[in-house]
């Protein structure tokens, strides 16, 4: 079975696929010009959407924590202050 372009937005929708609608066509045109096979072109298609799934869960479980505004990612410019040892 082939589906047209449009049957694939659906079908990846259904799919909750976040990325995929919006890629995949960018992703056929690399593919049919690099001349990879079926099993690359979906090893690649679903590398991007778990890559795109855990960087929206960390951005989310960044958020739920509530960290302060001003915590930056380097521990020595930190707004917290560690405990010292006495």
């Amino acid at each position: 079975m082939i589906a047209a372009s449009d049957d694939l937005d659906g079908l990846f929708k259904t799919f909750v696929a976040g990325q995929c609608p919006s890629g995949w066509r960018d992703l056929v045109k690399r593919a049919e010009r690099e001349r990879w096979s079926c099993q690359d072109f979906l090893m690649t298609l679903v590398a991007e959407e778990i890559a795109h799934r855990q960087q929206n869960r960390r951005a989310r479980l960044k958020r739920c924590a509530h960290f302060p505004p001003n915590l930056n990612s380097n521990p020595s410019e930190s707004a917290i202050t560690r405990p010292r040892k006495t």
